[in-house]
């Protein structure tokens, strides 16, 4: 059993993988200003308590600052509160 299928959030944060950067994202291009204060990536787990519709799978925006980062097999996370969860960026919204 890998360390991420263990791994239990609490509230209302949620688990990040971050994507590499880009200004372009499936068509839609991130102004670099708000490119330098957000990143990119999937949500790999959700807490007990998330009030938000968001759920694992879900490509989101997130403010790039004041996360915690952790690492759980060999892979980079963020830890975020759905407070900095900006905008969900969906295959079916493309």
């Amino acid at each position: 059993m890998n360390q991420l299928s263990k791994f239990r959030l609490l509230n209302d944060f949620v688990l990040v993988e971050p994507e590499p950067r880009e200004l372009v994202v499936n068509g839609i291009h991130v102004p670099e200003s708000w490119a330098d204060k957000t990143d990119m990536g999937y949500i790999r787990a959700v807490g007990s308590k998330l009030s938000e519709p968001l759920k694992i799978g879900d490509r989101v925006f997130i403010q790039r600052m004041g996360n915690t980062e952790i690492e759980l097999d060999d892979k980079k996370y963020k830890i975020v509160r759905t407070d900095d969860v900006w905008a969900t960026v969906n295959k079916s919204d493309v």
